[in-house]
C-alpha cells in the first residue's frame, strides 16, 4: 500500500496531485502591528478567564493599564 502526502483536491482542474494548499488569508504578508500607550509603554494582549469566560484584555506593560481593545488606549 503506497501511501502519499499529496491530496487530489476538487479544485484541481487537471486531476494532477497536488499538496495541500494553506489559504488565501495565510498566504497574504501582513506584518503585527503594535500599539503604545500614552506612557510610551507597549500594549499587549491577554486572556483572562473571569467567571466560566474567556476575556481577551489589552494591557499597558509599563503603566499596567487595561482596555478592552488595544484601539481604547488613545
Amino acid at each position: 500500500m503506497l501511501v502519499s502526502n499529496y491530496t487530489n483536491e476538487p479544485g484541481n482542474r487537471r486531476g494532477e496531485e497536488t499538496m495541500a494548499q494553506a489559504s488565501k488569508n495565510s498566504r497574504t504578508s501582513s506584518a503585527t502591528q503594535k500599539f503604545y500607550c500614552s506612557c510610551g509603554g507597549e500594549i499587549k494582549m491577554k486572556a483572562l478567564f473571569e467567571s466560566g469566560k474567556v476575556k481577551n484584555v489589552a494591557e499597558c506593560e509599563k503603566c499596567k493599564r487595561s482596555e478592552r481593545r488595544p484601539s481604547d488606549f488613545k
